[in-house]
């Protein structure tokens, strides 16, 4: 077998597990009555998304604002959004200090 079949052979026997896991999960749920929480849950999940996005598109006009950007760093997220969130918030710190120096901004180490 090639490393790229035994890849495709390790990848598909960890889906099927994985498959087989979520298919146990859902059963002990629905025996526990469970899945009404679960809704629930992955609902504000969902809004809890739509409210970080509406921040992150929304500038910061006051330092309270900075402060709310900064806060929606820590509701998770990828590198990506961590790495724009700061840079806009540095810029917008700049602008309401009145400062004109340059910001440096935030790299990854793949950078």
């Amino acid at each position: 077998m090639t490393r790229e079949g035994a890849y495709a052979f390790a990848l598909d026997r960890i889906a099927a597990e994985m498959a087989a896991h979520k298919k146990r999960c859902s059963e002990i749920s629905r025996r526990h009555g469970l899945e009404p929480l679960k809704t629930r849950i992955e609902s504000l999940r969902l809004r809890l998304d739509e409210l970080r996005e509406t921040i992150k598109r929304t500038p910061a006009k006051t330092i309270f604002g900075v402060g709310v950007r900064m806060t929606t760093l820590r509701m998770g997220g990828w590198e990506e959004d961590y790495r724009e969130t700061l840079n806009s918030t540095l810029t917008t710190v700049s602008q309401l200090s009145g400062t004109d120096f340059l910001l440096p901004t935030i790299r990854t180490s793949g950078n």
